[in-house]
């Protein structure tokens, strides 16, 4: 995922609010689902999804700062069976992250180190065919996320990047 946003940062207060969030990312997931309570199995589904969302940051005593992100997002899923590829309406999607953020103070710049954010999505996906709604079962799907942002000291706007990484070990760097 790569995200890009203005941040809002006020010093007297202990919690700090973004403007809105606007990324995109790509994902490639297994779901799983049920039907009269028997589990089903998909084939990888790649889905292109842009992501709109707040971000807010918490200062702890420990001098930590967690990230409380609420994300709603909306995609075209393609997903293939039988060797045969179906594409989807609209998905909807929600998801909740929390992580940890950490960082060291300078003179001008704040930098945070990477961050590993361990995210487990949980949604239900709303989709139509022949205008007629369906609703799924709930769809699990896991990701890991690997980040790092620069914090400018001298400005009201804060400018932050995430990018995804396949690995917690793998740091791509910022764009």
């Amino acid at each position: 995922m790569t995200m890009c946003a203005r941040v809002y940062y006020s010093k007297s207060h202990i919690t700090y609010r973004t403007s809105m969030v606007y990324a995109s990312m790509t994902m490639c997931a297994r779901l799983y689902y049920s039907k009269s309570r028997i589990t089903y199995r998909t084939s990888p589904v790649y889905a292109s999804m842009t992501m709109c969302a707040r971000l807010y940051y918490s200062k702890s005593h420990t001098g930590q700062a967690y990230v409380y992100a609420s994300m709603t997002m909306c995609a075209g899923a393609y997903y293939s069976k039988s060797r045969i590829t179906y594409r989807t309406g609209l998905v909807y999607a929600s998801m909740t992250m929390c992580a940890r953020l950490y960082y060291s103070k300078s003179c001008i710049t704040y930098r945070t180190s990477m961050m590993y954010a361990s995210m487990t999505m949980c949604a239900r996906l709303y989709y139509s065919k022949s205008r007629i709604t369906y609703r799924t079962s709930p769809v699990y799907a896991s990701m890991t996320m690997c980040a790092g942002a620069y914090y400018s000291k001298s400005r009201i706007t804060y400018r932050t990047s995430l990018r995804v990484c396949q690995h917690d070990h793998v740091f791509q760097g910022l764009l």
